[in-house]
């Protein structure tokens, strides 16, 4: 990678930054959630707060954005590497348990 210090630092001030979006994200998905069912049904605004709404769709949403940032910053083939270096097992876990967690069965 051979990044200068500097913008090594400046992208680990951007994906602070963005870590601490997405946590104010994760508070205001209920009154996201509130703000759709006020807005006119089937409008494109609220199926918008509706996706922003869901807390699955969260860190995912900032972390593509933090990959986007990053690609700009330093190239797509150092974005493609580091998100090939990543360990997503947990992640995935997460996800599954998720979905298991919103089937019929499990919620009746």
């Amino acid at each position: 990678m051979g990044h200068d210090p500097e913008a090594i630092s400046a992208m680990q001030l951007t994906a602070t930054i963005l870590f601490g979006l997405a946590v104010a994200h994760t508070f205001a998905v209920s009154w996201i959630n509130r703000l759709a069912g006020k807005l006119r049904p089937d409008s494109i605004g609220e199926n918008l707060a509706h996706f922003f709404g869901e807390i699955e769709v969260v860190f995912g949403l900032w972390s593509a954005l933090l990959v986007v940032i990053w690609a700009a910053r330093f190239g797509t083939d150092d974005a493609v590497r580091y998100l090939e270096g990543v360990d997503y097992t947990e992640a995935l876990f997460v996800f599954v348990v998720l979905c298991i967690a919103a089937t019929h069965p499990v919620l009746a």
